[in-house]
């Protein structure tokens, strides 16, 4: 069978082995081994694939093989850049007998012969060349007498090359993607599948005793110490506020914002030296600014005792 077809893919695995993947322009074969809607009445048919919706055909090349033509004037492909991307070849191929189970991924066409009809390489040179000065041209390696590429004394801008070479292969097959870009990829569509199956925060509807979203709890002492001052007034909360199991203190620092309220805070658990361990510095600086008293921790457990009840009798108001 020959086919005339373009490289879309290849692979070569040095001197004996190589594959590549043929998109097929146009194919001539035995009547038998062709559909009913290509067969000719004579002895060769001839197949043209105007839609390009033909699969590409997979084909191998084997140095050691008894069919490879050893004496054709072309060479065995030892190198991928020996099957040029975009190159419009012609193949005389004959049909493998696969062995049983084989893989069906595995190509079933080998070559006997081929040879390279429009090489874009050539193309891709013509619009990389440019004109260098004398003494870059003694720098430029010398191109091989054995090569096939055409050999002149004026270089070609590389990057213009490699772009002509990249949009080759751009034309039969999708860009690949880095490992970083794959990556972005996967965690934006488990994000996107993430909210789908979620309902958006802005529409959930929380329950009446529920705190709210982490936004509204963060914000609870200083709207339950709003609440406080709306409901008792700046009078009494000006008077002295014990906080019982007041932990960091957050109550009692939004209280000596908004009321200017002297707090002292009860809590076993507090740790820490002085009067103000749990206070942060910029804390700090946000009362001392605001001229708010700053609270007093005291690491006791509320009880009937006389420290209890000595700061009770200076208190004018009793939270927790």
């Amino acid at each position: 069978m020959k086919v005339t077809g373009i490289i879309v893919r290849r692979r070569s695995l040095g001197k004996n082995l190589a594959f590549a993947d043929i998109k097929v322009l146009e194919k001539t074969e035995d009547k038998s081994d062709l559909s009913d809607s290509c067969k000719r009445p004579n002895e060769t048919s001839t197949c043209v694939d105007t839609e390009g919706e033909r699969p590409p055909l997979k084909i191998i090349f084997r140095r050691h093989s008894s069919s490879w033509d050893a004496d054709a004037l072309t060479t065995f492909p030892t190198k991928n850049s020996e099957l040029p991307y975009g190159a419009k070849v012609e193949l005389d191929l004959f049909e493998q007998i696969q062995p049983p189970g084989a893989n069906a991924d595995s190509p079933k066409y080998e070559v006997r012969r081929w040879s390279i009809l429009v090489d874009p390489r050539m193309e891709a040179i013509k619009c990389a060349r440019q004109e260098i000065t004398k003494d870059e041209q003694v720098q430029e390696q010398q191109v091989n007498s054995s090569s096939d590429l055409p050999q002149s004394t004026d270089g070609i801008l590389a990057t213009k090359y490699f772009a002509s070479r990249t949009s080759q292969y751009l034309k039969y097959n999708k860009q690949k993607k880095s490992p970083r870009t794959k990556l972005h990829d996967n965690d934006k569509s488990e994000n996107l599948s993430h909210m789908q199956d979620n309902t958006p925060k802005n529409l959930l509807k929380f329950d009446q005793c529920s705190h709210g979203d982490k936004k509204e709890k963060g914000q609870r002492a200083k709207i339950f110490a709003r609440y406080l001052i709306d409901k008792f007034g700046l009078d009494l909360m000006r008077g002295g506020v014990m906080d019982v199991a007041g932990g960091k203190g957050q109550l009692s620092i939004e209280l000596a914002l908004q009321a200017k309220s002297y707090c002292i805070i009860i809590d076993p658990l507090i740790r820490g030296h002085g009067d103000t361990p749990m206070l942060r510095k910029r804390t700090v600086k946000k009362l001392q600014s605001a001229d708010s008293p700053l609270p007093v921790y005291r690491p006791i457990i509320f009880s009937l005792n006389e420290n209890c009840l000595k700061i009770v009798e200076e208190s004018s108001c009793i939270v927790g």
